[in-house]
C-alpha cells in the first residue's frame, strides 16, 4: 500500500510542478496514462473505487469520533526525492525550484496559502527531500541525470512515456 500512495504522490507531485519549468509547451501525460491504465485493467479501477470508499469510510468514523485514537497527531513526513532529468538546458531547474515546489506541495496537502479551497481539508501529510540515501549516506535529495528523452511528443504523450 505505502509503495502504491508513494508512486501515486510522486505522480501528482511531478504533474502539477514540472509545469512550472521554463519550457512553455510542457505537457503532463499523468491523466491520459492513468484512463489508459484503467481501461486496460479492471481490477485497477475497483482497487480504485475501494480506496477511495475505504477513506471516505473513515473520514466518516473521525467525524463522527468514533475512529479510534490515531498514534500521533503530528503530520506524516514522508521524504522524496526529486530526479530531475535534463539535456543541459532550461529543464535542469535549480535546487531552489525543488525546494519551492516542495513547499507548494506542502501548502497543497495542507490546504493553506493560494491552495485553499474552502471545501477542502489538511491532509497531515507533509514532503521533505530526503537527507539520507539507501545505503545511508547523506543526500540533498535531489539527482540529476542528463538524457536526451526531455521532452515528451504533444500529440501522443504516452509513445515518449
Amino acid at each position: 500500500m505505502i509503495p502504491r500512495l508513494a508512486a501515486i504522490l510522486s505522480c501528482l507531485f511531478f504533474c502539477l510542478y514540472a509545469p512550472a519549468q521554463t519550457i512553455t509547451d510542457s505537457f503532463c501525460a499523468q491523466q491520459s496514462y492513468t484512463q489508459l491504465l484503467l481501461q486496460q485493467n479492471p481490477d485497477l479501477r475497483a482497487h480504485r473505487l475501494d480506496a477511495e470508499k475505504a477513506i471516505a469510510t473513515r473520514q466518516k468514523k473521525i467525524a463522527a469520533g468514533t475512529s479510534p485514537t490515531p498514534l500521533s497527531n503530528g503530520p506524516v513526513v514522508l521524504p522524496v526525492v526529486v530526479h530531475i532529468i535534463h539535456n543541459n538546458g532550461p529543464e535542469n531547474i535549480s535546487d531552489l525550484q525543488v525546494q519551492t515546489a516542495i513547499q507548494h506541495l506542502n501548502e497543497a496537502y495542507a490546504n493553506t496559502g493560494y491552495y485553499d479551497p474552502s471545501d477542502g481539508v489538511s491532509t497531515n501529510i507533509q514532503f521533505c527531500l530526503a537527507s539520507r540515501d539507501p545505503n545511508n549516506n547523506p543526500t540533498n535529495g535531489i539527482t540529476r541525470d542528463v538524457s536526451v528523452n526531455t521532452v515528451m511528443d504533444p500529440d501522443d504523450p504516452l509513445i515518449d512515456d
